[in-house]
């Protein structure tokens, strides 16, 4: 088979795979942050200043590459003893990570506003001297 009709015939079954599944969400690049992004931030500010690849860290600390991304994610935590691991891999202590999060730390939620006035789980009120004034 040549190159050509190769590629052709590529690009046909991804063609079909994708008319077939309208309904599968595309592959977002960045997820959204978990609860845990303070230390995950610190971990990948760490892993990029020695330039140093998720894979290569996850090979050096003994975990798997999607595990990294999960923890610099903050969708994890990792283990005492994993985030020991990692923090020897990458050639730092634990000090130096607590400077890090000190340094730089995570973002806040932003808060509720508790004065609503759309809230639908209260009750409705005949009294029209509770509704707002549109007078």
């Amino acid at each position: 088979m040549s190159r050509e009709r190769r590629e052709r015939a590529v690009r046909e079954l991804r063609a079909d795979a994708a008319a077939r599944s309208p309904e599968r969400p595309t592959r977002r690049r960045r997820r959204d942050a978990g609860p845990f992004t303070g230390l995950g931030a610190a971990l990948r500010r760490l892993r990029t200043r020695r330039r140093m690849s998720q894979r290569r860290l996850a090979a050096a600390a003994e975990v798997t590459r999607p595990m990294v991304s999960a923890y610099e994610l903050g969708h994890t935590q990792p283990s005492l003893a994993t985030l020991g691991r990692l923090l020897a891999a990458l050639g730092t202590s634990l000090a130096a990570l607590e400077r890090t999060l000190a340094e730089h730390p995570a973002p806040r939620a932003a808060p509720t506003d508790e004065t609503d006035e759309t809230d639908e789980t209260a009750e409705p009120t005949d009294d029209p001297t509770k509704e707002g004034d549109d007078a």
